[in-house]
């Protein structure tokens, strides 16, 4: 399970940095970059469950202010 939400977050993590880079925001790109590598599949970090709620829950909101909050330039 764990293993199939990491590729989950981290694809769409890199697809967010990939769509915010190309929009110009590059905050934003950074943050969903960093993102993709913190949940990687591949190469996996190892972090006490302690660190990782707190981690998830700031990863979640940020995919939904990216949702709700940014729109797309003109």
């Amino acid at each position: 399970y764990y293993t199939l939400l990491r590729f989950v977050v981290c694809g769409a993590a890199g697809y967010t940095a990939f769509v915010m880079y190309g929009w110009g925001r590059i905050g934003l790109a950074w943050l969903f970059g960093f993102i993709a590598v913190l949940f990687n599949p591949l190469v996996p970090i190892h972090l006490s469950r302690e660190l990782w709620q707190p981690i998830d829950i700031l990863c979640s909101v940020s995919f939904l202010v990216i949702a709700i909050a940014v729109k797309k330039p003109r």
